[in-house]
């Protein structure tokens, strides 16, 4: 049963990868699109502010999201059954 299962997602994985060919055309037609994005924006297109747009929109995409701590601690509690009570403390 586990020779089957690892070889079934062997197979599985193995199908779904993407050859060079295809992920350049991916990727080519992602940056056609974030160039036609820029055009709408204003920017003419081939000229160099176009192209530092699309380098700013790939930037975008790429960079982490900022994590941000909350203002406030989060609220502890405690709970306790008492025979058939949940009884629950915060503090």
């Amino acid at each position: 049963m586990r020779y089957f299962i690892l070889v079934s997602s062997i197979v599985l994985l193995a199908g779904c990868a993407l050859s060079p060919a295809q992920r350049e055309a991916r990727e080519a037609a992602h940056l056609q699109e974030l160039a036609r994005v820029c055009e709408k924006i204003g920017f003419a297109p081939g000229s160099e502010q176009n192209k530092e747009c699309v380098v700013k929109l790939l930037a975008a995409e790429i960079a982490q999201p900022t994590i941000v701590d909350a203002p406030y601690r989060p609220i502890q509690t405690i709970c306790n059954t008492v025979g058939k009570r949940v009884i629950c403390h915060s503090f």
